[in-house]
């Protein structure tokens, strides 16, 4: 590139510092050589388990694959466990820590094998194991990418979207900014030269990174696909001064051709139990799978007896056929489901690709939103326009946010003390405010629920 050199740091430290413990003093402690041997005692499990059950798989290429696991999949255990890990309820602290972990071990055995079996025949050439494996976030790259800037202001053209002036969020800043509460975002990572969310990255966690026990943050979730950048500006512009949490469960080779699985399933479980746990006030979660799965219907409960309010995208189409999909968290009654909006020559309508379901809480902007794009990705253009109901999510956390910081402490603190109570005053508040009078619709509608939100209004009823 002509004129403009391009930097690749030595150390990604520049742009995120992590203090870990010296390995002598993680060595001498007694917690961490009963952490090592029951990560190594589950590694042996796993892998005698694969062992023993290859023999029912087909074709052999994956039967010998798994078979002999420790040898042609070494990184397996580490990276599937870095997730599976949270559907264990293990105490890494208590004195079943080890026998439990041998435990989760062969049962993450088990269902890979089953996950495998379940496959569909592949096409000649192709392989089952590798499909799930992709699914899994096996192939991950943590690599650090080559950024065209180390820093830069985010792009500035959010102020034009016609969000802003639907939303009236210039008038509402006057009133909330969203102070003190922490949103996280689940999805494929961030861009982290944008000075704005550096700044107010409190914490993040890389359940694709396998290079350290589940325990670790890993590192830093550096995004690949520009989705997770996207939904980090909108929500960071919507609630300016909160602060944010990132969490990577997805990239580009767990997308395309993967197709989608139980462990889809528990990349995104994890990721919510962990936001729960690591002090988020408010997950947006612009990812979803087309059924029930056990695991993330018990992260969904665990956020919500956590008061931790999840918003969670509503599907879209692949045609505009106004189809009716169920999609999942969305649907589960612990999560406000959030459609999308769009803005056209006649006015404010459904986003047209949006799926229709009884369960939809609220909608937001969703189309033609510019958002920054990530600089490894492309120099030119900062910011492209982003199109589909992930995108009015963190709108609509970002609205929550806002709602939050505007409450009484004492009042929340209240709320707070009782499962689900918060998250359920929250709902209840955006869907009291909401309007369905733009789009001449009945409320509730299984298009856009209780109607757009009225950030104005619900900020204005925390008073």
């Amino acid at each position: 590139m002509r004129g403009r050199r391009i930097f690749r740091p030595l150390l990604p430290s520049l742009l995120f510092l992590v203090f870990m413990p010296s390995r002598a003093a993680a060595e001498g402690s007694g917690q961490e050589r009963i952490l090592a041997r029951a990560w190594e005692l589950g590694r042996a499990s796993f892998f005698d388990r694969l062992r023993a059950g290859a023999s029912r798989l087909t074709p052999s290429d994956d039967r010998d694959a798994l078979a002999h696991g420790r040898d042609k999949l070494p990184e397996l255990y580490d990276r599937l466990m870095n997730y599976y890990f949270y559907r264990g309820d293990l105490d890494k602290d208590g004195p079943d820590f080890v026998t439990g972990c041998v435990g989760l071990s062969e049962r993450m055995a088990d269902d890979l094998l089953e996950s495998v079996a379940s496959q569909p025949e592949p096409p000649p050439g192709a392989s089952r194991l590798r499909a799930v494996l992709a699914s899994a976030g096996y192939f991950a790259n943590n690599d650090y990418p080559f950024y065209k800037k180390l820093l830069r202001k985010r792009s500035g053209l959010f102020k034009w979207n016609w969000a802003v002036e639907e939303l009236k969020l210039r008038r509402v800043h006057a009133l909330s900014q969203g102070d003190g509460v922490r949103i996280a975002v689940i999805d494929s990572g961030v861009d982290a030269t944008i000075s704005e969310i550096k700044a107010r990255t409190r914490g993040w966690k890389n359940f694709l990174d396998g290079l350290l026990p589940p325990w670790g943050q890993g590192r830093f979730p550096y995004d690949r696909i520009g989705h997770g950048t996207m939904i980090a500006t909108l929500a960071y512009e919507t609630a300016p001064r909160a602060h944010f949490m990132f969490i990577k469960v997805v990239d580009p080779s767990t997308l395309g051709d993967a197709p989608v699985t139980v462990w889809t399933a528990d990349l995104i479980a994890a990721g919510l139990v962990w936001a729960a746990d690591n002090g988020a006030d408010v997950i947006s979660l612009s990812l979803a799978i087309p059924w029930d799965a056990e695991p993330l219907r018990r992260a969904a409960r665990y956020c919500w007896d956590k008061n931790v309010v999840l918003f969670s995208v509503q599907v879209n189409t692949s045609d505009g056929s106004d189809a009716a999909l169920d999609c999942y968290p969305a649907a589960y009654p612990e999560s406000v489901a959030v459609s999308g909006i769009e803005k056209c020559a006649a006015g404010l309508k459904p986003w047209t690709y949006s799926a229709r379901a009884p369960y939809i809480d609220i909608a937001a902007p969703a189309c033609d939103l510019w958002a920054d794009w990530p600089s490894n990705l492309s120099v030119r253009p900062s910011a492209k326009p982003a199109f589909g109901n992930s995108f009015a999510v963190p709108i609509a956390a970002g609205a929550a946010a806002l709602m939050l910081s505007a409450m009484d402490p004492e009042l929340r603190a209240e709320l707070r003390a009782v499962p689900g109570r918060l998250v359920e005053t929250i709902r209840s508040v955006l869907r009291r405010t909401a309007s369905n009078a733009p789009f001449g619709l009945s409320t509730p509608n299984d298009r856009t629920g209780y109607g757009m939100i009225d950030v104005e209004a619900a900020v204005r009823a925390m008073d």
